[in-house]
């Protein structure tokens, strides 16, 4: 009965904590860091850098896998449930401590299994497939301890059992079976020859995101409504990719990535301009330390992909440097004309080197060199639509946005808006004129434009509110993908030279 109790109070003492991601990222590394060093030492393992990370990131991803079953089957805060799950985290230090007096020192080994698990795999009691005895027990005791919180908060053996179950499956999935399995077929699909564990780790953070949207289901909404925003930078992606080599997997994983790095500059979006939107009426429910959540998991997967031989981390680090100095108030970019334009275009090109760097080999031709330049200078101009919406909150703050600056002149905002939408309209005119100087079916010269340019003409001509702005950008993302399938069809006939 003493052990329960003792049990009790130290879930007591963590949920009293607040909840801080500082200390779930320090619990990652300071676990995944010892783990590495007993390896070395017991084991005898020998460790590349990326194996250390992958540790790492083995165990953050544990740290929310648990946090999201058991707070489900519990019915308890998950922010309450996250410092009580550290403590089975924890325990992720003793397997080698156990197996080095079960089996001598180097004489046993840990790694992630591929295919389809046998009884041993299933019950993690399989020495020659990376389950020695040691890690096996500590396995079943953070599944024992999960069930046992479970029925400490709801008093249920069901739900204790269930959700035992779940956290007994999650490891299962992540050990085995499934990331393993698909990190090794898709490091064998790309082009370039990138490590396995890379792909593994990958693969581990992204349900790191997915569990933190499901545990924080306003954020989750808010991005869903606000994915319009991102989407015309994962086409320009995919365009760079199309003009340089050809659009592949690897190509499709960036263009993700660049998805995220904007999902990223959004949440920080929401939370520093808390008070331009609350004068428009709008409120969000992103805190600081969703911003930090959301910055840490991005950089983690740049530092991984800087262990790529490849360039392609670097327009990624650049999106992610550019959205700070944009949003956070110690520059605040975004107040200031005409550095929030220019921070717009530098996302543009960005996403267009991406899809380049994405490649195994890329040359720079002048034709490249042009495009990069006139999307830079394009998504410069463009962007200043989106300030349409925003008008009265801009004036308030202080924010020198084109409108605001058109209208110190004398002009009205319907005068201002003629000259914006016409300068947009002028940049989405280029593209169509390019076309004509390509060896392009005259139908697509002349139909490209038709579709796309007088729908634009017309949201354009909208009223100034966000549905306005939001029909904007669902026509710019109708028109950026239709000239990609126009790309695409170009350069798969005529390649760019080598």
């Amino acid at each position: 009965m003493r052990s329960k109790n003792w049990i009790k109070r130290i879930i007591y003492f963590q949920e009293r904590k607040v909840y801080n991601f500082y200390t779930i990222l320090g619990f990652a590394l300071f676990v995944g860091g010892i783990r590495t060093i007993e390896e070395v030492m017991l084991a005898q393992r020998r460790y590349y850098h990326i194996d250390i990370l992958n540790n790492c990131v083995f165990y953050l991803l544990m740290v929310f896998a648990y946090t999201l079953v058991v707070a489900i089957s519990s019915k308890t805060d998950w922010k309450k449930v996250i410092n009580a799950v550290l403590i089975g985290v924890f325990l992720g230090i003793f397997p080698p401590i156990i197996d080095v007096f079960v089996y001598g020192l180097g004489n046993f080994k840990y790694s992630y299994f591929v295919g389809l698990p046998g009884i041993k795999e299933l019950l993690f009691f399989n020495y020659t497939r990376g389950f020695p005895v040691g890690e096996g027990i500590v396995l079943w005791s953070t599944i024992i301890f999960s069930a046992y919180y479970i029925h400490i908060k709801t008093s249920s053996y069901k739900r204790s059992l269930l959700g035992g179950l779940g956290v007994y499956v999650i490891i299962l999935l992540i050990s085995g079976m499934f990331i393993p399995t698909i990190a090794s077929v898709t490091a064998k699909s790309i082009p370039m020859r990138i490590p396995s564990m890379l792909v593994t780790s990958i693969f581990q953070l992204i349900p790191v995101i997915v569990f933190y949207l499901i545990l924080n289901p306003q954020i989750f909404a808010n991005l869903i409504k606000r994915r319009l925003h991102c989407l015309p930078f994962v086409l320009l992606t995919f365009m760079g990719g199309a003009v340089s080599g050809g659009i592949n997997p690897f190509t499709i994983f960036i263009a993700s990535m660049v998805f995220y790095a904007g999902l990223v500059t959004l949440v920080q979006n929401d939370f520093f301009d808390k008070e331009e939107d609350s004068l428009s009426g709008r409120y969000s429910y992103v805190t600081g330390q969703d911003v930090l959540f959301f910055n840490t998991t991005y950089l983690i997967f740049v530092f991984l992909l800087y262990n790529v031989k490849s360039m392609v981390f670097l327009p990624l680090i650049l999106l992610y440097i550019v959205s700070v100095l944009y949003n956070y108030d110690f520059y605040r970019a975004k107040r200031f004309f005409p550095a929030n334009y220019k921070i717009e275009g530098i996302w543009g090109l960005g996403s267009f080197l991406a899809g380049i760097f994405s490649q195994k080999s890329f040359v720079f031709t002048p034709e490249i060199i042009v495009f990069s330049f006139l999307i830079f200078g394009g998504w410069s101009l463009v962007s200043s639509f989106k300030d349409y919406k925003d008008i009265e909150a801009d004036k308030a703050v202080g924010n020198q946005t084109g409108y605001i600056i058109l209208m110190k002149t004398g002009l009205s905002l319907k005068q201002a808006h003629r000259i914006v939408s016409t300068v947009i309209l002028l940049c989405f005119a280029v593209p169509a004129i390019w076309l004509f100087f390509k060896n392009v079916h005259i139908l697509v010269c002349v139909l490209f434009p038709l579709i796309t340019i007088p729908p634009l003409w017309y949201v354009l001509s909208q009223r100034p509110c966000t549905s306005t702005v939001r029909n904007v950008l669902v026509v710019i993302t109708i028109y950026l993908f239709l000239l990609l399938l126009v790309v695409i069809s170009i350069y798969q006939n005529n390649p760019l030279p080598r």
